[in-house]
């Protein structure tokens, strides 16, 4: 049994990198993302930590899809912190930024937008006080989830402004959905790994991504720590 998981989006990997003695429960080096799920102890919380996913764009089904999530359950996983990296739309944002997801626009599925929020506002509140406490710089915002694989069109970026999004990826909704409707409570957090500008010349490399997560790690890293320290207080 664990108490919290905890999904690394893209070149956030380096922290089960420095995990305290993990036991590996399961590891997949033949995935698209190199899938590997630890147990451990984090500040004496039990944990799941999860390196890679199975996105929409790969038609997984929903067995893979849900792959973390559903282990999660299985190991009793009261919190669960999912973390992603996105593209920033809000011009206030820039590359490394932290942004806790508090509400998100889901067209994965091409479906009419749908808008959701965490629940209890008391949540987002106390994340956002720990933060500040810590002298950790996180944004808030709404994340809009597309299929993927390919990045943004200038086209799409002008919709994604028009929409209310503030930042933009292809993940983490389903995770979301799927953990929320099974009683688990979800907290997440994108690293905003590139900027979304409707001018043209602008690229953004898999290697971009990575370097923009490294850059957040430290401070990606601090939050996690003081998430799962006040854990028990943030599931009231």
């Amino acid at each position: 049994m664990a108490e919290i998981g905890i999904i690394l989006g893209s070149g956030l990997k380096k922290f089960a990198e420095n995990l305290d003695s993990p036991t590996l429960l399961y590891s997949d080096e033949n995935s698209f993302h190199k899938k590997k799920v630890c147990e451990t102890w984090i500040g004496g919380i039990k944990s799941l930590v999860f390196s890679g996913r199975n996105h929409y764009y790969e038609n997984p089904g929903n067995k893979k899809l849900f792959e973390n999530v559903q282990m999660c359950l299985d190991h009793s996983v009261k919190l669960l912190i999912i973390s992603n990296a996105a593209g920033g739309v809000n011009s206030t944002l820039k590359i490394s930024d932290l942004m806790l997801i508090t509400s998100f626009i889901d067209m994965i599925n091409a479906r009419p937008v749908e808008y959701f929020s965490h629940g209890k506002d008391s949540l987002i509140r106390r994340i956002i006080e720990i933060a500040i406490e810590n002298k950790i710089n996180l944004k808030r915002g709404v994340y809009y989830a597309m299929k993927g694989p390919n990045y943004e069109s200038k086209a799409e970026i002008k919709l994604l402004r028009k929409s209310g999004a503030d930042a933009v990826g292809m993940s983490t909704v389903p995770e979301i959905k799927f953990a929320e409707s099974n009683g688990i409570k979800v907290i997440a957090i994108s690293c905003i790994t590139n900027l979304l500008r409707n001018v043209s010349g602008l690229y953004t490399s898999h290697d971009d991504v990575e370097k923009a997560a490294d850059n957040a790690f430290e401070n990606f890293a601090k939050l996690l720590l003081l998430l799962v320290k006040n854990h028990y207080e943030l599931l009231k």
